[in-house]
């Protein structure tokens, strides 16, 4: 919530993961979704654009599968999480912009591009 108030201080704000996460968050650890998270979401909307990092393909997941959590498995078990994820994002009222698995400086460049064809992102 503190990085939430202080990104009001700036025309843009990027952030790892959001407040509408919790949600998937809390199915995975089969916790129920209270009502009060629900309001806090609400209550705390981001701008309206979401990028959303596609995964790695799966060789290149499977290279790395000591990196992750236990808990997110499987690449299809990923896959499911993300599309949750963006699930509720949807259904929370934001746009969702899928960027593309790419190199890091590529994926960069698609975020720019993004944003400055639409500066009124929220």
């Amino acid at each position: 919530m503190v990085d939430y108030s202080d990104a009001r201080l700036y025309d843009i704000s990027f952030f790892d993961r959001g407040l509408p996460d919790l949600v998937v968050l809390h199915e995975l650890l089969d916790v129920p979704v209270s009502a009060d998270l629900i309001d806090i979401i609400k209550d705390h909307r981001y701008g309206n654009t979401v990028f959303v990092f596609d995964l790695l393909d799966e060789n290149t997941f499977s290279q790395h599968a000591n990196e992750r959590p236990a808990m997110f498995g499987s690449y299809e078990k990923c896959q499911r999480i993300r599309d949750r994820i963006i699930e509720v994002y949807q259904q929370t009222g934001y746009s969702i912009t899928i960027v593309p698995f790419d190199s890091v400086e590529n994926r960069e460049l698609f975020v720019v591009r993004k944003i400055n064809k639409n500066p009124a992102n929220d």
